[in-house]
């Protein structure tokens, strides 16, 4: 995932699949992002419509990937984008427990509003 964000836009309008998966995780660009803290990244793959709720092969969503990252600007996008922080992982982890189980108070405190 690159951090440049006018190359990613270029890539994107050259017709790069936002929708693309990893083979190892199932983890989608978005998700990838997100867990890597690309802010701009972020926001560009949300305004051409990635899946705010992808989860990958353990469940883990963009949301859990950024609260337990510390990723605080991505998780205010991707709530205003809509992206569900009930959801859980395989073994039943949410994005706050997350945030909370690693220390990341700020982003904790946002997904307790």
């Amino acid at each position: 995932m690159m951090k440049n964000e006018a190359e990613v836009a270029a890539l994107i309008e050259a017709g790069a699949d936002i929708h693309w998966t990893e083979a190892v995780y199932g983890a989608d660009a978005l998700l990838v992002a997100s867990n890597r803290g690309l802010t701009d990244t972020v926001r560009i793959l949300i305004a051409k419509g990635g899946n705010v709720n992808s989860k990958q092969s353990f469940g883990y969503t963009c949301l859990c990937t950024a609260a337990a990252g510390g990723h605080l600007e991505i998780a205010k996008q991707l709530l205003a984008a809509g992206a569900d922080k009930t959801m859980k992982t395989n073994d039943g982890a949410t994005a706050l427990s997350l945030a909370e189980k690693v220390g990341q108070t700020e982003v904790a405190a946002l997904l307790r509003d």
